[in-house]
């Protein structure tokens, strides 16, 4: 294990175009002419990446998933070797009569990450090496969807009859990070899980559980996680403001009066714990620029890893708002923010899209887009000639039957965005000091109220299974410029 947090590359979760959508996409204007901006292609393009392979917390019916290998198990005949040592030995008929036999889990017990502990490790492992495991398991007739979960620190291949089912990357301190689907092709009533964990340093650790299903028609309910967004204006130096305004070509007077007038509209600072027990509070005192909560959700799933229904989890709805413009005259006072929805009515529609997808999933989907409230909106072009870009945010969920989830928020680099996830802020992003591009990005056309311009570059993150890692981060987003392996058919290349 080193330290430090490594990218668990998973699976590829959804790897073409999705059936239903239409290209995701915006016409703003920039000057004198009109320019398209192709934002993903497709929310399939941007939904491609979403991956994962940690299992969520899954309530399971009266049918549940059959252990034929559980975590602890003893008899595992296992070998400790150097890096990518005793090649061949996944092979069923791999001789393996000379290995020790030992209990699981194997690690080391110096209580670097929750599981190095004595309650734990049964078998020592030492660090710097792979281990090598094998062990028999039987199904009866008529079993499927085998999988196979568990933690390793750090790397794994794990096998099935020789046929290798999931290379996982687990990285630093990482739970759950073996999560294999079976094929039923590759199974039969006598089976051989193999296994080489990889450590890279420092302390080790790996576990793991077989389950199947025995059939009967369960089902099973996976628990989404809930997650929250803030957009707000953060303080910042008014003197850097008004340099930035002054070398990007606005007169010194109007530099000022700009500066000044959003300083004076900076924001309180959001909790660090937000969610629906303090969610009303925060949102009663108009302190952001746009605010949206997702909440968790029970999707339950046929035996056969089917959709069937998706519902609340939590007693929370879907919440969205377009924040408000703060006024400091006359004391303060807030200004509601002006919607995208006149220009693209898939914008501001206060309810998320929930879709099922084929493969067995849940798709949510929801964007909003907001600029300063319209008066304040025409002062600004008052003074400075240029209208006021949108700012906005994509959120795009799945959920899927087999436990894996994936969340990504897609937003504007000014203002400032806080993420929670289950209440607990897991993202800081500050605002640009570059103000004086995120105004131009207005257009020097005074549009009519929900019409204009949406504001870029942007941020990307993606988190995986309420990780509150995100599994991918891009910040460098440019007019008409796709994150890598977007829009490739290639789910994002995260």
């Amino acid at each position: 294990m080193r330290g430090g947090h490594e990218r668990m590359p998973g699976r590829t979760w959804m790897k073409a175009a999705h059936r239903g959508y239409a290209p995701l996409a915006f016409t703003v204007r920039r000057g004198l002419g009109m320019r398209r901006l192709a934002l993903w292609v497709l929310i399939a393009a941007l939904l491609g990446g979403l991956m994962g392979a940690v299992p969520v917390s899954t309530a399971l019916a009266e049918n549940a998933p059959v252990v034929a290998l559980g975590f602890g198990s003893n008899g595992w005949t296992y070998q400790q070797v150097a890096y990518d040592g005793e090649p061949g030995f996944q092979d069923p008929a791999f001789d393996d009569s000379a290995w020790a036999v030992g209990q699981a889990g194997f690690g080391t017990t110096d209580g670097v990450c929750p599981w190095n502990n004595a309650d734990q490790v049964h078998t020592a492992w030492s660090p710097g090496t792979d281990m090598l495991l094998r062990h028999s398991f039987t199904l009866p007739a008529g079993a499927s969807a085998v999988h196979i979960s568990g933690t390793v620190d750090n790397n794994a291949d794990v096998y099935v009859n020789g046929t290798l089912v999931q290379h996982a990357e687990s990285g630093f301190c990482t739970a759950d990070g073996i999560n294999a689907d079976v094929p039923d092709g590759n199974i039969g009533q006598d089976n051989v899980v193999a296994i080489r964990g990889r450590d890279l340093g420092s302390a080790t650790f790996i576990d793991v559980q077989i389950t199947y299903d025995a059939g009967g028609g369960g089902t099973t309910t996976v628990i989404s996680h809930s997650y929250v967004s803030v957009e707000y204006i953060e303080s910042f130096s008014t003197t850097r403001c008004v340099i930035d305004l002054v070398t990007h070509g606005f007169r010194p007077s109007a530099a000022n009066k700009l500066c000044l007038a959003l300083r004076g509209s900076v924001n309180s600072t959001p909790p660090s714990y937000l969610d629906s027990s303090n969610l009303a509070g925060f949102a009663a005192t108009k302190e952001y620029r746009g605010l949206m909560r997702v909440p968790s959700y029970e999707v339950t799933c046929s035996s056969a890893g089917q959709v069937l229904s998706v519902s609340l989890h939590d007693d929370s709805p879907f919440y969205a708002s377009l924040g408000y413009t703060k006024v400091p005259i006359a004391g303060v006072t807030y200004q509601p923010g002006e919607s995208f929805n006149p220009q693209d009515p898939t914008f501001d529609t206060g309810t998320p899209t929930i879709l099922r997808d084929p493969d067995g999933a849940v798709i949510i989907s929801y964007r909003w887009a907001s600029r300063l409230a319209t008066f304040e909106r025409r002062v600004q072009y008052d003074i400075s000639g240029y209208d006021a870009p949108f700012i906005w945010l994509t959120f795009d969920e799945k959920i899927g039957c087999d436990g894996r989830q994936a969340a990504r928020f897609h937003f504007t680099d000014f203002p400032s965005t806080d993420l929670y996830i289950n209440g607990l802020r897991v993202s800081h992003d500050k605002q640009t000091n570059n103000i004086a591009k995120f105004i131009k990005q207005g257009g020097t056309t005074l549009h009519p109220p929900g019409y204009g311009n949406l504001a870029f570059p942007c941020h990307i993150k993606q988190f995986d299974n309420g990780n509150p890692t995100p599994v991918y981060s891009y910040t460098a987003c440019q007019d008409n410029q796709l994150p890598p392996g977007a829009g490739t058919g290639g789910g994002g290349n995260l």
